[in-house]
């Protein structure tokens, strides 16, 4: 925890994630807004709407189908997610997102210019089990609808 703090990262609860080199950092990015956008109890505009736009620009340079205008929406919308937050959910949403794009310029670029390999966006889901060393998720999370109900199939989170 300490020696994590020395370097200036912020991992709130103590919640963080591990990436090899060649990890789509949009997607990460996405992922998590994602994740934040379903979890959010709407009851402040900014998070809630705020948080479905920043997610639909992710969305978009994840899937391949962003440019430079998406990147620049997304750079204007992420600062002022948090603007009348009534909890830390779209404090969340601007540090995660806004400092992947400022660690991983080349993904941002390469994403607005369709360089990045194109994947399907998905969303964090928990581990259920741990089999042989390997790691279980569930899928609960990519079948949450923003309004907190749960689809029987996944769910596409975008603002429009």
């Amino acid at each position: 925890w300490e020696g994590l703090a020395a370097v200036g990262a912020d991992i709130g609860r103590a919640a963080f994630t591990v990436h090899d080199e060649p990890t789509n950092m949009i997607e990460v990015a996405h992922r998590v807004a994602a994740y934040l956008y379903v979890e959010s109890c709407g009851l402040c505009p900014p998070c809630k709407y705020g948080g479905g736009e920043v997610t639909a620009y992710l969305a978009r340079l994840a899937a391949g189908v962003g440019d430079q205008r998406d990147v620049e929406a997304l750079n204007q919308r992420v600062t002022t997610v948090a603007d009348g937050r009534r909890c830390d959910i779209p404090l969340r949403m601007y540090k995660i997102v806004s400092s992947i794009m400022q660690a991983f310029p080349g993904d941002v670029r390469d994403a607005a210019h369709r360089q990045l390999t194109p994947v399907t966006p998905s969303t964090l889901e928990h581990i259920v089990d741990i089999l042989g060393g390997v790691a279980i998720h569930g899928d609960t999370q990519a079948r949450r609808r923003a309004d907190w109900s749960t689809s029987s199939t996944p769910v596409e989170l975008t603002r429009w």
